[in-house]
């Protein structure tokens, strides 16, 4: 069995590097989750190392490069580096319930799996700003809308009868993550909607649920959203330098990290220490930048997510090169100690940072 420490490396490689599957296992995993080689930000392919959950490429161009490889030989998933196996894996399936439809929608393709309790929902496959012309250069959301075929955006209470349908065969964790309306509550009111269409079900048990968002123009929104039920809020601002920012994240970052920073600490300020989170992404910005922006964030209670860059296939970045592991180690285990003076546990924010499956954080706080 791997160490802890193992572990993250792995989890790092992966993360960074992606993974090849070998005929063997492509053609068993499509049997257990038709979406396992959709090309989105956050990929289909979930596995379980040791009670560590990695969401991994495997469908991008640049795992063909990847030292890693998997096979399924007697009934296992089998990961190999450089042809040695590394350890024996556990796939996260799509449950039966993904297969439903509520009227003409299939329920697996807006709400998925991204570890055994949390379920990411994606209710808008598209976003304001490539209407603008102003995408973040490392997305690849609207290019996946676009040759996906399904409704690029389903109503709030189509989504609260798929929402309460799968919250009866389990109290899941719920993240929303979505492309951001150019509106003054930047796609708030929409989730506003989508709780109070969830009430009338009275659902045993309120499920947790948090909401990746671009801040909205006023706090009002951000009030209404915790009272009607949202326990977890994600505001990402990616780039720590604004001058970068604005050449990476040419639309979003008309939201300056000020106003970030505002809406955190009020959110904060409603929901507690350790409950709102921000994504920084390594590899594409000097380190000492992350760490600086980390640390800042970690002050008003904030808790940062050390994503890699990934240079998917239809994203206007896709021949940049990929993070370095080491990279990303380095700022994890720096972050891991501030966290911790910090009293600060991403495992105790339920949704997206819990499940932890696409950076390093949790793995310091998880028991194995």
């Amino acid at each position: 069995m791997l160490t802890k420490r193992q572990l993250k490396l792995v989890k790092a490689e992966l993360l960074c590097y992606g993974l090849e599957l070998d005929n063997k296992a492509y053609i068993e995993l499509l049997k257990r989750n038709p979406y396992v080689m959709n090309r989105t930000l956050v990929h289909a392919m979930h596995i379980d190392i040791n009670g560590i959950i990695i969401n991994v490429c495997v469908s991008e161009k640049f795992c063909r490069l990847s030292p890693y490889c998997m096979t399924f030989n007697n009934g296992d998933f089998i990961l190999l580096k450089n042809h040695k196996e590394i350890s024996i894996v556990k796939i996260i399936d799509d449950p039966f319930w993904a297969k439903e439809r509520i009227g003409e929608y299939i329920i697996g393709d807006y709400l998925r799996p991204h570890s055994y309790e949390c379920i990411s929902c994606s209710p808008i496959l598209q976003c304001g700003y490539q209407e603008k012309k102003k995408t973040c250069q490392f997305c690849s959301l609207n290019e996946y809308a676009s040759h996906a075929n399904i409704n690029k955006r389903i109503s709030p209470k189509l989504l609260a009868k798929m929402m309460s349908k799968v919250l009866t065969h389990k109290d899941y964790e719920i993240n929303f993550s979505s492309g951001t309306d150019l509106t003054k509550d930047k796609s708030a009111n929409y989730y506003i909607s989508v709780l109070q269409e969830l009430k009338p079900f009275n659902l045993k048990n309120s499920p947790y649920i948090s909401l990746e968002i671009t801040p909205p123009d006023k706090d009002y929104y951000i009030e209404t959203l915790i009272d009607n039920g949202i326990t977890a809020l994600i505001m990402n601002i990616e780039i720590a330098d604004e001058k970068l920012r604005r050449k990476i994240c040419p639309g979003k970052s008309e939201v300056s990290i000020n106003r970030y920073f505002e809406a955190m600490q009020k959110a904060v300020c409603l929901l507690g220490p350790g409950r709102v989170s921000s994504v920084l992404i390594a590899g594409i910005q000097p380190t000492e930048d992350i760490i600086k922006m980390s640390k800042n964030l970690i002050e008003i209670g904030v808790i940062p997510t050390i994503m890699p860059f990934k240079p998917l296939d239809d994203c206007a970045m896709r021949n940049y090169s990929i993070t370095n592991p080491q990279e990303l180690l380095f700022i994890s285990d720096l972050l891991e100690s501030e966290l911790f003076n910090a009293g600060l546990n991403p495992c105790k924010q339920n949704g997206c940072t819990k499940c932890g499956g696409c950076s390093l954080e949790t793995i310091g706080f998880i028991k194995t």
